[in-house]
């Protein structure tokens, strides 16, 4: 594909491991695989300036690549869908978008695209503001605004604006979502302007001081505590060990490590721990009472009301429903 915002060459791509899975002249589609996960990527050139990317990760992070982080005069539009991702600001500064959030920047991220629940999904708009050539700024006219005066718009004072849709633009997003298997370059290009014109209509309302922002050692606090936590699930580890570890609070703890992973700490580890045991349970022949004893429950009375709550069904239905086969034997465990 041909672009002057987007450039990747073959082998920087074989080594951050991603692959090209189908390529035109104005689409290109990509596979990242890793050991932690993998995710997928549909970049589509509407216009000499305008990129519009499709992603879906289930995975921690994807490398940075193909854009320069130094670009003066580029708008960065990031909706969230689902999961959450990492926003590195321009004063150093990181916020955590959840679905439905949205922020627009002059700043790409130096670093990789990091994703704390190892899950994500959301839509990008990139646009190079001096790749706008006489036509597009009939097109652009046509529509009834400027592309160029969204900087001035929304990024003057800080460089960022962050927001939260209420279902106004959700839907659009979604309609431009259900056409990927079969996409149409007009149609998307139709769509996305439909999408900028109401951004500059002045509807929504900024949150960039409502939100909680969050330093690099503040991060790196919350996703070491993360990793503590869920590489042995079976310990019982209290926040105010974890908190004396790092020389802070346990509210400080829990406030980091809620705004970065969108739950408290118990509230994640519980889920964490049940998701394990849901795959155990699929995957394995192990005993119920041994599948809670290896997540940190000596009780199963309690790991059973634990996995329904998360799970929606006890263990025992969740191995037949996937395994086909009656379990019963255990229930006298």
């Amino acid at each position: 594909m041909q672009s002057n915002i987007f450039s990747a060459d073959a082998q920087e791509l074989r080594d951050k491991n991603i692959s090209v899975a189908a390529c035109t002249d104005w689409s290109l589609s990509m596979k990242l695989r890793q050991e932690q996960g993998a995710g997928f990527m549909q970049l589509f050139q509407l216009l000499p300036e305008l990129i519009l990317c499709f992603n879906d990760f289930q995975t921690k992070s994807c490398p940075k690549f193909g854009l320069e982080a130094n670009h003066s005069n580029r708008v960065l539009i990031n909706y969230c869908f689902t999961g959450r991702c990492e926003v590195e600001l321009e004063n150093g500064m990181f916020i955590f978008l959840g679905p439905q959030d949205l922020v627009i920047s002059t700043r790409w991220t130096k670093r990789e695209f990091s994703f704390p629940v190892r899950a994500y999904t959301g839509i990008e708009f990139i646009i190079d503001l001096d790749q706008i050539n006489e036509a597009s700024k009939i097109f652009w006219g046509q529509i009834g605004f400027d592309l160029r005066e969204l900087k001035d718009m929304f990024c003057r004072d800080t460089g960022y604006f962050i927001g939260h849709d209420h279902g106004r633009l959700e839907q659009l997003l979604r309609s431009m979502k259900r056409d990927l298997p079969r996409p149409e370059r007009p149609l998307l290009l139709i769509k996305t302007a439909e999408f900028l014109f109401e951004l500059s209509k002045g509807h929504f309302t900024p949150e960039n001081g409502q939100r909680k922002y969050y330093s690099k050692s503040q991060v790196r606090i919350a996703r070491e505590v993360e990793d503590e936590i869920t590489g042995q699930l079976n310990r019982h580890l209290t926040t105010e060990k974890l908190a004396r570890k790092y020389g802070i609070s346990p509210t400080s703890l829990q406030n980091y490590f809620k705004g970065i992973y969108g739950e408290p700490i118990s509230v994640y580890l519980r889920k964490a721990r049940m998701n394990t045991a849901a795959k155990l349970l699929k995957h394995s022949r192990k005993k119920v009472s041994e599948i809670a004893s290896c997540v940190g429950y000596e009780n199963q009375s309690k790991f059973a009301a634990a996995f329904k709550e998360v799970l929606l069904c006890n263990p025992l239905e969740y191995r037949q429903r996937n395994f086909g086969g009656d379990d019963s034997r255990e229930e006298a465990e």
